[in-house]
């Protein structure tokens, strides 16, 4: 606001807030997605969740999902360090 009017803004600023607004949420929901699968791959090859799959207890979805788990918070860290600043 400017004087207590809202500055106008171009259309080009609008869609440029608009695509960062979209790589956000792109790598919110990326972020979530890897970290979930992460912790569901550590869970099987721990075979803490049962069932009788082809991943269940064995140890190198235990690594795999961990990978992916960290990609994960990888993806999603920056976003928490620009909401802070």
């Amino acid at each position: 606001m400017i004087g207590g009017r809202r500055a106008k803004c171009s259309p080009a600023e609008r869609w440029s807030e608009g695509v960062v607004m979209s790589g956000r949420i792109v790598r919110l929901i990326v972020g979530i997605v890897f970290a979930l699968l992460g912790i569901l791959w550590i869970l099987q090859g721990a075979d803490l969740l049962g069932g009788s799959g082809g991943m269940n207890g064995k140890g190198i979805w235990i690594v795999i999902g961990a990978v992916v788990l960290i990609a994960g918070l990888v993806v999603l860290a920056p976003l928490r360090r620009r909401q802070h600043e």
